[in-house]
């Protein structure tokens, strides 16, 4: 009878051993929160291009034709400007509380070796809460950043960076009354400096941190609407290159 009691307490201690590993992958239904996207499926990403060793350099919004995707969605170019779809339920976080993940919003991207500079000027439609365009930068689904142009929880626009490393955080800027602002990601090494602009000129700093990634990794543009039925977010004045200021702190 001893014997069976052990046995089964190490059932049980591996069971909830097996269950918190996991527990960032599952996507569990919670009402009012912005993992519920119970009914969205995750779609596999297009095999990934070959990296050139050529410095990458993305000047016209035609190029993104040669992008790829995951989770695809509609886009459309008209008039120098890139709509991206944002789709019903759709996000990528993972959840620091509950444990939850999800991996939805559709993200347009090419694949970049080493160091590189993104920026873009986005106009999100901000109908629901956390409704944002979002500049993201991807190695796996533990290990991403993005920055966005959010509509808060707090009930204002504002940057909102987002750094994952098994679990996101969450960190919301000051208030921007502009409807529309310029975006920017610098990696140099495994430093990522995120940065905002009205004018795309004058840059500042809302996030420094270090995350060590792969030397290649996935950049490009998300548009996502975690509580909401999603729209067309523009995204413009789109540049990456891999020549980078002097001072990825003070982008200059």
């Amino acid at each position: 009878m001893k014997n069976i009691f052990k046995l089964t307490g190490i059932i049980a201690v591996a069971a909830i051993t097996v269950f918190a590993m996991s527990a960032c992958n599952g996507k569990k239904e919670s009402a009012g929160n912005r993992s519920d996207v119970s009914n969205i499926k995750k779609q596999t990403p297009h095999e990934a291009v070959e990296v050139s060793g050529k410095p990458v350099e993305v000047k016209n919004l035609e190029d993104v034709k040669d992008f790829l995707w995951i989770n695809k969605s509609e886009y459309k170019i008209e008039n120098n400007i890139l709509f991206i779809k944002a789709t019903p339920k759709s996000d990528y976080f993972c959840d620091p509380v509950d444990g939850t993940s999800t991996a939805t919003a559709p993200f347009l991207y090419r694949e970049i070796k080493g160091d590189f500079l993104v920026s873009v000027r986005v106009k999100p439609v901000f109908a629901d809460t956390y409704d944002a365009c979002t500049i993201f930068v991807y190695a796996d689904e533990r290990h991403w950043l993005k920055t966005a142009f959010e509509y808060t929880d707090l009930g204002f626009n504002s940057i909102v960076t987002v750094k994952t490393e098994m679990y996101s955080d969450d960190a919301n800027g000051v208030e921007i009354k502009d409807d529309a602002v310029y975006l920017q990601v610098i990696r140099k090494g495994d430093i990522f400096a995120c940065h905002y602009s009205s004018d795309g000129i004058d840059y500042k700093m809302a996030r420094l941190f270090k995350m060590a990634v792969p030397d290649t990794i996935k950049v490009g543009l998300s548009a996502q609407s975690p509580m909401g039925e999603g729209g067309f977010m523009e995204f413009s004045n789109l540049k990456i290159t891999q020549t980078l200021p002097e001072d990825i702190r003070k982008s200059e």
